[in-house]
């Protein structure tokens, strides 16, 4: 059988041209298909995990949980019950605090600056605290005692005028 060339590649041509159109075709099909089939696998895992994976999940962390509710209570108890206490002693505390630095301060005669910038943060919390009764009127007494360096400047003024009496 002789086939005329020009036919022979005319029908090579259709040919390919059909086998192109058709491998096009299945190849869109196919991707198509491996679209859906991962979205549906993804789907199906979702499903897994809410099914399978989170009640695990709930059922381990379950007593952490239980744990953490207990020591929320405890917490909540300890500052209804602990905290005013803490409070009142914290107070107590600072005025006693208040009351021995006075007190050494005015055995001195002077106080510095260092203790008056303490004293004044104690106060502050004293108060802060509902601190009240004799502490500020202690305050006033704190505050006129002199400073180091007046109180200094004084007995050395005193020291001179002593000695210029004993001389003469």
């Amino acid at each position: 059988m002789n086939i005329d060339p020009t036919v022979l590649t005319i029908l090579i041509a259709v040919a390919s041209t059909v086998l192109g159109v058709a491998g096009t075709d299945l190849y869109v099909h196919f991707k198509n298909k491996t679209k859906k089939a991962v979205e549906k696998r993804k789907n199906e895992k979702k499903e897994e995990f809410k099914e399978v994976v989170m009640p695990c999940i709930t059922e381990a962390i379950k007593p952490i949980s239980d744990k953490l509710t207990d020591v929320e209570k405890k917490v909540d108890s300890m500052a209804d019950n602990d905290l005013p206490l803490l409070k009142q002693a914290n107070r107590d505390s600072l005025r006693n605090q208040l009351f021995a630095s006075y007190r050494h301060c005015a055995k001195l005669g002077y106080r510095s600056v260092e203790d008056t910038t303490n004293w004044d943060a104690m106060y502050d919390s004293y108060i802060a605290l509902g601190g009240n009764g004799f502490i500020p009127e202690l305050y006033t007494k704190f505050h006129a005692i002199p400073l180091e360096d007046l109180a200094l400047m004084r007995a050395a003024v005193n020291t001179t005028n002593n000695n210029k009496k004993s001389k003469k």
